[in-house]
């Protein structure tokens, strides 16, 4: 059985690998370095989604 915390850096991590592949799509259409926070604020949404879950 995976822990509490565990979990959360994993959706963490998951996070950020998804707000960096939206980082790069976004860039490729339109090259600003604005869409740069897409990166940290996917991983905190990773985060905060296992955050408040109750559990099983």
């Amino acid at each position: 059985m995976v822990d509490r915390s565990s979990r959360l850096k994993q959706a963490t991590v998951f996070g950020l690998i998804v707000g960096a592949v939206v980082f790069s799509i976004f860039y490729y259409l339109d090259p600003s370095l604005k869409y740069l926070l897409f990166v940290p604020f996917g991983g905190l949404i990773g985060w905060g989604t296992l955050y408040v879950d109750k559990g099983e």
